[in-house]
């Protein structure tokens, strides 16, 4: 039966082929988005030297400090030889320290350098300005939509992950 309450039904659009037309137009729109604010950041720090992979690292280790190598490993979906290498350079850079694991001596704990915290910090702060340059002209009505619909998606995105 259709619903002939559905715009997208009454244009004569089946409503998957729609809704797929949507879905990509919706990624064109998260990938413009993404690279402005993740990969384009303004700033002139050493951030603009580091590979995709160093940078993801970077992050979380921020996010979970005096994690393993191992959970690193499993948290960037890398294959231990690689997350091992990625941060064996960014510990050459002094961004990253090794700190042994009070409870296993054969393991150890990375945390960021007051370098590397410095370094995401004006990563996070880049991104913050080059946000609210993109959503200066936005009502606050509209961005806090925005903000719940955005929300909505990464609440779906993380219960499909698992």
């Amino acid at each position: 039966m259709t619903n002939t309450h559905d715009p997208i039904e009454r244009e004569g659009l089946p409503l998957e082929r729609a809704r797929d037309e949507e879905l990509l137009g919706l990624q064109e729109n998260l990938t413009q988005v993404i690279r402005l604010l993740y990969y384009r950041p303004n700033t002139k720090t050493d951030f603009m030297e580091l590979s995709i992979m160093q940078v993801r690292a970077l992050n979380a280790i921020a996010e979970h400090e005096e994690q393993k190598l191992v959970d690193l490993a499993a948290r960037l979906a890398m294959a231990l030889p690689g997350a091992s290498r990625t941060v064996e350079r960014l510990v050459r850079r002094g961004f990253v320290h090794r700190m042994p694991d009070p409870h296993d001596r054969r393991a150890v704990r990375l945390v960021l350098t007051e370098h590397g915290r410095q370094l995401v910090n004006d990563i996070k702060a880049a991104r913050a300005a080059e946000l609210r340059k993109a959503v200066q002209n936005i009502d606050l009505k509209t961005l806090k939509d925005i903000h719940s619909a955005i929300r909505q998606l990464a609440e779906a995105a993380v219960a499909n992950a698992s």
